[in-house]
């Protein structure tokens, strides 16, 4: 299920890839409202993983997230 309430995103589960943490970078990076964020069970490989951390690095509002 995908849904964002209480600040929180959860896009658990959802086969999301490389061209998926793309976009999440971009949406990351001027959206300060997101606190937690659950991109557990997906397939982001290490190219994914890379440019998420990188942009959830620059976001201040994030104090959870989940890459399990």
């Amino acid at each position: 299920m995908t849904n964002c309430t209480n600040r929180k995103l959860v896009l658990r589960d959802l086969n999301l890839g490389v061209n998926a943490a793309k976009e999440l970078v971009s949406i990351l990076l001027v959206n300060e409202k997101i606190a937690h964020l659950d991109l557990s069970k997906n397939n982001l490989q290490d190219e994914g993983m890379i440019l998420l951390m990188k942009s959830v690095s620059q976001n201040d509002s994030i104090v959870h997230l989940n890459l399990s």
